[in-house]
Parts: C-alpha cells; structure tokens; sequence
C-alpha cells in the first residue's frame, strides 16, 4: 500500500517538479499505523479517488490506471486525507498477524 501511495505522490502531487514525501510509520499490538505528507498538489475534488475494479474481457487488455486506489481502500482501515497548509497528509491503518 506504502509504494503505491508514493508512487501516487510522485505522479500526481509533484508531477514533475518534484519533492520530499515524510512517512511515519508506528505499529502498536495488530495495527500498523501510516502517515504519508508532502507539500505537492491537492487531490483533485480534495479527497482521495474512489478507484475502480474495470471488468476485463476475454482478448482484452485491461485499462491503465484506478486499480491502485481500488487496491489501497479495500485493504486500509480509516483512510483519512487532508490538506494541511501548503500541503497533503495521508493517514491510514494496516492489520497486520501477530
């Protein structure tokens, strides 16, 4: 989930300019818990995208893009995004097996 949000900051809120991303990770018993900031762009509408899981056909190939926040959603607990100042903060939870 971790590379995929970074590669969402690289591609989306820095574009091509370029930044720092700051992650903090914290594990506490069976929940690891993440905060990714950055100073990039807000997310578009200023949430998080919803992502999709596009039906493929047999003899097609499947559409660029969507599946990564499809893929974050349904594996994180409480996402929660806001714009802090000049900049974005990404706050979710893993359950991990102890």
């Amino acid at each position: 989930m971790l590379a995929e949000v970074m590669n969402n900051i690289a591609k989306h809120a820095y574009a091509e300019v370029g930044g720092i991303m700051t992650i903090k990770i914290t594990h506490a018993g069976p929940v690891v818990r993440c905060e990714v900031a950055d100073e990039g762009s807000p997310m578009r509408d200023g949430c998080p995208p919803e992502g999709f899981l596009a039906e493929v056909r047999e003899g097609e190939l499947p559409l660029e893009g969507g599946y990564g926040w499809f893929l974050i959603r349904t594996l994180v607990k409480d996402l929660c995004y806001r714009r802090t100042g000049s900049g974005n903060l990404l706050i979710f939870r893993l359950s991990v097996k102890q």
